[in-house]
């Protein structure tokens, strides 16, 4: 690529163009550890005997994934979702290096918006995310049961 000195704002100097597709490829990578990190915890308190003893009844590997190891491992892995979600939604910088004009995200409008004005709006939905998530984790602990794990 030739640079002729008058390059257009926004013009990569690798070759990348901010995009949807990037935006969901950054968040991923961000946010992957936390889904493998709980899933992988309640992986190591799974039992062996359990897949053992299926097998030796007859189950197929995909049966015993299905109906044993996937009920006992999903809480860890709604877990690990809610805090890729939570991260995600609160990760500008990623947002903000990898969306263009058509990807606005809200961390980033908020930003803006916050940038050139104080608005009421600001309050308004920080408000309601943090109320958003209070409701999200009381649902994940009633699902999950992590308190009564913890706990007992």
């Amino acid at each position: 690529m030739r640079r002729t000195g008058r390059e257009e704002i926004g013009d990569p100097v690798i070759g990348i163009r901010p995009s949807l597709n990037l935006l969901i490829a950054g968040h991923l990578v961000v946010i992957a550890p936390f889904i493998f990190r709980t899933t992988l915890a309640s992986l190591t308190q799974l039992d062996p005997a359990l897949l053992e003893a299926s097998a030796n009844l007859g189950a197929s590997r995909f049966f015993g994934f299905r109906r044993i190891t996937l009920p006992l491992i999903a809480p860890g892995i709604a877990a690990g979702c809610f805090l890729a979600f939570i991260s995600s939604m609160d990760n500008v910088p990623v947002s903000l290096f990898l969306s263009n004009a058509r990807t606005g995200m809200l961390p980033i409008r908020m930003w803006g918006m916050m940038e050139s004005t104080l608005d009421v709006r600001i309050a308004a939905i920080a408000g309601v995310l943090i109320l958003a998530t209070l409701i999200l984790m009381i649902v994940m602990d009633r699902l999950t049961g992590l308190t009564k794990r913890i706990s007992g």
